[in-house]
């Protein structure tokens, strides 16, 4: 393959001539969409792979053959150095690096590319009540409304993820058995439940859905500049941030949901083993680190030593 060649790309590569490693990140991602990953894990390796080939290009290095261990330790440090991305950043942008080589058949290369550590944080969680004044600001007497009803219930009923919740079928949601089938990271198929309420949400929302018959995807657009078409990850966090915003609830995520899932279930009693199924996961590794510090907060008033001070 030549330093440059024409490349034609469905996706709007809009440039007559691109380097080599331009047109392997191209092809590299039309594989991805293949391997049933989600919509923004693709979005977020491109995205890297595009910005790594550019600081690649300012050093001269534009074909697969001139790619050096030392030179991609080099782009790992100035991650940090450079850019000061967050250790997850970092992780993010070198295992798509690493993807892209094993790709290209560099296996040796990617072994060479270490992800930091992720350094821990506190994770935001959403609490009932938050959830509660969420859905009431949705406007129900509205086709956004309701929607946006539906998804708040079935997020922090089923702690069901984000590219779950945007590849979830109509045909693998059963409203009168309260559950729904769902591919989940890896490509597995595996199980989700949800309560009456929720069902009761989901099925006003069905109601007004049915004009968008030839959509498979249960949520649709409503509105916007793609009104329905399937909803995407980014559309489902920008819906769930602007609800966030206008029920005054700071830093509102999907994720965010998950996590109360987790906490809200555990609170009331549900052992791991059974929490692990309900919500999708490998192990109760997960669950430990979604729940982390609940029982010591729950537990602390009763042995504050300022409280006490006295006894």
């Amino acid at each position: 393959m030549s330093q440059e060649q024409v490349s034609v790309s469905e996706r709007g590569f809009v440039v007559a001539t691109a380097t080599e490693l331009q047109v392997l990140v191209e092809e590299h991602t039309d594989y991805l969409e293949g391997e049933d990953l989600s919509e923004l894990t693709i979005r977020s390796y491109r995205w890297n792979l595009d910005r790594l080939v550019i600081w690649l290009a300012n050093r001269g290095t534009v074909k697969l053959s001139a790619l050096s261990g030392t030179l991609l330790r080099e782009w790992a440090v100035s991650l940090k150095k450079d850019n000061g991305w967050a250790p997850a950043t970092r992780k993010q942008a070198i295992s798509a690096a690493r993807s892209f080589l094993r790709y290209c058949d560099l296996g040796e290369l990617a072994d060479e590319l270490q992800t930091p550590k992720d350094r821990r944080r506190v994770q935001r969680t959403i609490y009932p009540q938050e959830v509660a004044d969420m859905l009431v600001a949705c406007d129900p007497d509205r086709m956004k409304g309701v929607r946006d009803q539906a998804i708040i219930s079935l997020l922090f009923d089923s702690g069901i993820r984000a590219a779950e919740l945007c590849r979830l079928k109509l045909r693998d949601v059963d409203v009168r058995g309260r559950g729904f089938k769902v591919i989940i990271k890896g490509g597995d198929q595996e199980r989700g439940w949800f309560g009456e309420v929720t069902a009761e949400r989901l099925v006003a929302w069905l109601d007004m859905r049915m004009a968008h018959s030839n959509v498979l995807e249960l949520f649709v657009s409503v509105g916007g500049n793609t009104p329905g078409c399937r909803l995407t990850g980014r559309g489902l966090y920008e819906i769930i941030k602007k609800i966030g915003d206008r029920a005054g609830v700071d830093k509102a995520s999907v994720h965010a949901f998950r996590r109360g899932f987790a906490v809200k279930l555990s609170e009331d009693g549900v052992p791991d083993n059974v929490l692990k199924d309900l919500g999708r996961w490998e192990d109760v590794k997960m669950i430990k680190r979604y729940t982390a510090g609940m029982n010591a907060g729950r537990l602390f008033p009763q042995y504050s030593p300022m409280d006490h001070l006295g006894h």
